[in-house]
Order: structure tokens, then C-alpha cells, then sequence
């Protein structure tokens, strides 16, 4: 099956959106968001950027700590999610619908961070574009983190077996394929809950880490670091995930 370029503009809605805020715990957010606080080198009120922000469990939860917080993200019903909660919480983050290369801030923030496999899904120019806008939108010296995939990581374990998961009260169903051709690996989910069904097919490009260390310093950016785990563990083959550092230069940005 052939997936459109663009398969990630509705993705993000129904079942999925229920699936994906059913996976983190709020033990997961504040641990993250400890992480990212410390990495970024930052301390309230400064302003943070996340993008994409989704249902915004880790804007909030470091606007609860102090910090003026800004998320964006495409999918309405993740936006919808985080106005709401931040509503009941009493929390002043902001959230704008926007295409995650389409940050119109120049210079504004003193750190920003992209969490929970949100990087690779728009083809190496806009993956890209998407790392220059955040370097735009970071005052000079700040420092961006990111947490993702990498080529290290995903071979070492691929499985193109189904997987099955439980999260939220609905069974999701993954299956894996690679193309090496594009550098992509395609996963088709089903999302199942009391006799409702999706089936949505996602595309996400895999770089190793030097590929993307190479298009951080392209995008303005410094001092790329690498860690296979929160605890700042070295990257090596098999890693459970790639967790970046990077500096914004004090030279123009592309």
C-alpha cells in the first residue's frame, strides 16, 4: 500500500488520539518533564516552546512548575484535549493549531522541546525546515531536546511481527515494515474498542544519529549530544531511544 506524504495531517484523530493519551502515566510526565527542565538549563518563569505539543501532558505539567509555556500542534483534537485540561487546572499555557515547520517566533524562547516520537514524519527537507523554525524561534544560547528514534536504536530490534498493546480500555495493533529505498518504516495500526475499528497506516523516515547531528548544525545548532536513556546512558546499538541536547548558535539560523 502506498502512503501519501502527508499521511500525518489526519492521523491524529478518533481512536488514536484516545490510544495516545492513554499511554503516558502522570509518573511519565513528571519524570519527563523534570528531564527536559534540567536539559534545557532552565528555571521559571522562562518561556518554553513544545512542538508538537499533542495532548499537552508536558506543556502543563511544566506550566504547573512555573514556566510560560507554548504548544503547538495540527490535530484538533489534541489541542481541543490540552485547552481543556489547562482550563481545569488553572494553567495559562497557550496552544495554537499550526503545521510544526510554521512557528512564526523569532528569537522568542528560552528553550524548546519535541517529546513522544514526534520527528520523521515530513521527508529530510521538511524534517529540515522543521529544525531551522525551532532554531528561529529560540533566543540565541537556548537549548533544544528531543526524544525519538534512531537507526541504532530500531534495527538492533525490529520485529515485522504484530505486535499487540493495551492502552485506554482499546486493543492496538502495530505492524512494521522497513523500506530501505526511502529510509521510512511503515506501520499500519488498528485501533479496536467494544466493536469500533481504525485502521490508519503511519510513515516515519529513520536517520542514525550522525544524520541527524548533521541536520541540527545545518538547522543552527551546537553542542549535539546523544543518549540512549534518560539517565544520560552513551547511545549504543540496541539503545531503547535517542535522547538529543543541542545548543542554539549565536549565528544566524537558516
Amino acid at each position: 500500500m502506498a502512503i501519501p506524504d502527508n499521511w500525518w495531517k489526519d492521523f491524529f484523530s478518533g481512536l488514536t488520539v484516545e490510544m495516545w493519551r492513554a499511554v503516558s502515566t502522570p509518573e511519565d510526565n513528571r519524570t519527563e518533564a523534570a528531564w527536559i527542565e534540567k536539559q534545557l538549563q532552565v528555571s521559571p518563569p522562562a518561556k518554553l516552546l513544545d512542538v508538537p505539543c499533542g495532548d499537552g501532558r508536558l506543556a502543563l505539567e511544566l506550566a504547573a512548575r512555573g514556566y510560560e509555556m507554548a504548544g503547538v500542534d495540527l490535530s484538533r483534537e489534541f489541542l481541543a484535549a490540552a485547552r481543556k485540561t489547562a482550563e481545569e487546572r488553572g494553567l495559562g499555557a497557550k496552544f495554537e493549531q499550526r503545521d510544526m515547520r510554521d512557528l512564526a517566533w523569532k528569537a522568542e524562547f528560552d528553550g524548546a522541546f519535541t517529546f513522544g516520537n514526534s520527528f520523521g514524519y515530513l521527508g529530510d527537507q521538511g524534517d529540515g525546515e522543521f529544525l531551522a523554525a525551532v532554531g528561529r524561534a529560540l533566543k540565541p544560547g537556548a537549548r533544544f531536546v528531543m526524544d525519538t528514534k534512531c537507526a541504532e536504536m530500531v534495527f538492533p530490534r525490529f520485529n515485522a511481527a504484530t505486535q499487540h498493546y493495551q492502552f485506554g480500555g482499546m486493543t492496538t495493533e502495530m505492524q512494521d515494515r522497513y523500506d530501505p529505498v526511502r529510509g521510512r518504516v511503515d506501520t499500519k495500526y488498528t485501533f479496536s474498542r467494544e466493536g469500533e475499528t481504525e485502521t490508519k497506516w503511519a510513515s516515519e523516515r529513520l536517520y542514525t544519529f550522525r544524520e541527524l547531528g548533521i541536520m541540527l548544525e545545518s538547522a543552527g545548532f551546537t553542542e549535539v549530544e546523544g543518549f540512549g536513556s534518560l539517565a544520560l546512558e552513551p547511545l549504543r546499538i540496541g539503545s531503547p531511544r535517542l535522547y538529543v541536547t543541542a545548543t542554539r548558535s549565536s549565528g544566524r539560523i537558516p
